[in-house]
């Protein structure tokens, strides 16, 4: 994998190479094809990607705040350590084939998506809406999940076991050896009108 000076040009392929400090806020990119790529440090805040395909890709510390990613594919993709925020990943398309490791998602959406099998380790993601997604065997490690929706969503299987500020309704969501901490199931319960030890609640 080689190193390249990649400008935000449209209509190209780039395959195999290591793309470093790219300043491409607000920029519009259309019809790129990326495969094996490795992308470090980038700045895409408010950038407007349409037609992008990111193929067993890798984000190190990349900053994509606001960035919109119409009709965009990723397939075995990888973001690590980058800021994500506000992000409405639903208009990419059905499918986000992405691990997230110590992101920031907060404000995002993920509305109607397949994110079977995906892995969320030590991420932020804060008032995101996972409503109506399909999350069964998906695992959120170690993740702050406060204010987020999960109205309508599958999770069966799925492990919420050591995140923070989840909340998961059985009456309006599909559940099923659905992992849940202490934290969330004494949430559940008084929410449900039963009185819960100031041990589960502190």
């Amino acid at each position: 994998m080689t190193s390249i000076i990649w400008k935000g040009e449209s209509d190209s392929s780039v395959d195999d190479q290591v793309i470093e400090r790219v300043q491409l806020g607000g920029a519009a990119i259309e019809n790129v094809d990326f495969v094996n790529c490795t992308f470090i440090g980038c700045n895409f805040l408010e950038a407007k990607l349409a037609k992008v395909t990111f193929t067993r890709c890798s984000f190190k510390g990349c900053d994509f705040a606001m960035c919109s990613f119409t009709q965009c594919e990723f397939g075995e993709a990888q973001f690590d350590d980058c800021k994500l925020i506000g992000i409405n990943w639903s208009i990419a398309g059905l499918a986000i084939d992405a691990q997230f490791l110590n992101c920031i998602l907060d404000y995002s959406s993920f509305f109607k998506l397949i994110l079977r099998s995906k892995k969320f380790e030590k991420c932020s993601a804060i008032e995101c809406n996972f409503s109506h997604c399909d999350l069964r065997k998906s695992h959120f490690m170690e993740c702050d999940l406060s204010n987020s929706s999960f109205t309508g969503a599958d999770v069966r299987k799925a492990d919420f076991s050591t995140s923070i500020g989840v909340f998961i309704n059985p009456e309006n969501t599909k559940v099923g050896k659905t992992a849940i901490g202490s934290d969330a199931a004494a949430r559940l319960a008084m929410s449900h009108g039963f009185t819960v030890p100031s041990i589960f609640t502190d």
